[in-house]
């Protein structure tokens, strides 16, 4: 679940307990440590169990696997090519991920 209150993205089990925090919150969204959150606003998970968050005032995407770990992020603030301007949200259609 994205707070976008605290800028972190809450994890719950099946039950809804709560299992871990992922983040922090963003001290500086023109160079966001791989840990920092500035407005997380979509999570979505794919098949192989990762999960996928959008930031939007950091303008990236951060991939975990299934154990809450950072396996990478992507994007930047702009209008070209993995490049984007205040990620709202996203959709998982199997193999394509649409921001």
């Amino acid at each position: 679940m994205a707070a976008r209150g605290t800028n972190t993205v809450q994890t719950f089990d099946q039950r809804g307990r709560f299992i871990k925090r992922l983040g922090i919150p963003s001290q500086n969204n023109e160079s966001p440590d791989e840990k920092e959150f500035f407005r997380p606003t979509g999570v979505a998970a794919d098949s192989m169990d990762c999960i996928i968050i959008t930031d939007k005032d950091n303008h990236h995407v951060k991939v975990y696997n299934s154990s809450a770990e950072l396996r990478g992020m992507f994007g930047e603030h702009g209008k070209l090519n993995n490049q984007f301007n205040y990620l709202i949200g996203m959709a998982n259609f199997g193999s394509y991920l649409i921001t």
